[in-house]
């Protein structure tokens, strides 16, 4: 069969099966990169949180321990909390299980407000996704979309 077709053709259709085969490599490299630096993310995201754990827990021993009220522990992580940031702009915001929001350094007034209801422009119900995903697993990872620290309007993975 092979030997019916002209050289022209072979030629063409060796092309064609090496850009599909080095298309093919190229993709599956890229696809490997890209879980690569989200794992990398991941786990440089774990780190900053277990720091910010670290805060509620020390206030947590002080509150145990008696040096000061219960109350007193959670008002003073909440300040540590709102005042922490990484990757220079980044930062941590507080919720509960409800979810209710606790602390929020860049949005203020969602304060004490009920979250159930707030969405990604994608349509997530982002606190009930936060909240389904710490009750399944304890801790995890809820991608969405947010706008940025740096201000605008415009959601942003």
């Amino acid at each position: 069969m092979l030997s019916q077709i002209r050289i022209a053709q072979r030629i063409w259709l060796l092309s064609f099966i090496s850009i599909v085969l080095f298309s093919s490599a190229f993709l599956y490299e890229a696809f490997a990169a890209k879980d690569q630096l989200m794992n990398s993310k991941k786990n440089k995201l774990q780190s900053v949180v277990d720091t910010a754990h670290a805060v509620m827990v020390g206030f947590d021993k002080r509150a145990q321990s008696g040096e000061m009220s219960v109350d007193e522990a959670k008002a003073q992580a909440k300040e540590v909390i709102r005042h922490l940031r990484y990757d220079d702009e980044q930062y941590f915001w507080l919720n509960d299980m409800h979810p209710y929001s606790v602390m929020h350094p860049i949005k203020p007034a969602l304060e004490g407000k009920d979250a159930t209801g707030i969405k990604d422009k994608k349509g997530k119900l982002l606190y009930q996704e936060f909240v389904k995903t710490v009750k399944k697993s304890g801790e995890g990872f809820v991608d969405y979309y947010w706008t940025p620290p740096s201000g605008g309007d415009q959601e942003v993975p």
